[in-house]
């Protein structure tokens, strides 16, 4: 900084040193989870994750799980529902970076309901539901990626590991349903796919809640965290092509008394 301000004229005053100093004191506390329920807006952001990821989990399992309700050689299904997981995670990680977060999550889940219908009006032709059950686990595979991209986009780091190990946590937990989904296929078959449709539908309602995070820098305090998404309308389209103009043009609305004292100990 020293020499930043002898290059610019500049004469750094003790006043200013003691903001950097206690700037940094600030940012080595630490941060108890508690101050994310304290929170409106990140224990809102908190809670569709862990929805979403529970969601996935719960798909993951049910169709892993419902291999046994599947006619075919189980090892050859159970190989064509993980090969697919490959493609996914390739496709979910360009189309999070180029087309927006929270665009490609929407996207996939609506493809993957989609991929879940065919299986029920087909339920008696073998090829046709293993093959759509693995698209659809495929773009099931590529929402998450773009899902678990945002929960490090939306939490500061202090509580960013928390975080993600709240949501992992959460949606590994709720793959406890899954087995009692699969075996409503023992009677009718055709059963698990409606459940997992509608998971699908109903995840892809809320990804379009969570804020665009594409071009914006990881939040370092709670304060940045909070700012996220204030200044997105809801039915904004923000892309690769457009991010650094829509950036440009909505500048980030300053934090309100109300979330300042929320973000105090």
């Amino acid at each position: 900084m020293r020499k930043i301000a002898a290059k610019n004229s500049s004469v750094i005053t003790s006043e200013f040193e003691d903001l950097v100093l206690k700037a940094q004191e600030e940012e080595k506390k630490k941060v108890p989870f508690s101050q994310i329920l304290k929170s409106f807006v990140l224990a809102k952001h908190l809670i569709l994750l862990c929805l979403l990821f529970s969601l996935f989990f719960i798909i993951f399992s049910a169709i892993n799980f419902n291999l046994h309700n599947m006619t075919g050689n189980i090892f050859i299904n159970y190989f064509i529902l993980t090969i697919f997981d490959i493609p996914g995670s390739i496709i979910g990680n360009w189309a999070s970076d180029y087309l927006g977060r929270r665009m490609s999550s929407v996207l996939f889940e609506v493809l993957s309901a989609i991929c879940f219908v065919i299986p029920i009006i087909f339920i008696n032709n073998k090829w046709i539901v293993v093959v759509f059950c693995a698209i659809a686990k495929m773009f099931g595979g590529a929402m998450l990626l773009s899902v678990y991209k945002q929960v490090g986009e939306l939490f500061p780091t202090p509580l960013r590991a928390t975080a993600y190990g709240v949501t992992g946590v959460v949606g590994m937990a709720a793959s406890i349903f899954a087995p009692s989904i699969t075996a409503l296929g023992q009677k009718n078959p055709a059963i698990p796919y409606y459940f997992v449709c509608g998971f699908s539908i109903i995840g892809a309602i809320l990804c379009s809640f969570l804020p665009e995070t594409l071009g914006l820098p990881y939040p370092q305090t709670m304060r940045e965290a909070i700012s996220i998404g204030k200044n997105q309308p809801y039915f904004s389209i923000i892309y690769k092509g457009n991010v650094h103009k829509k950036l440009h043009q909505t500048k980030p609305k300053k934090v309100s008394t109300l979330d300042v004292s929320e973000i105090k100990a």
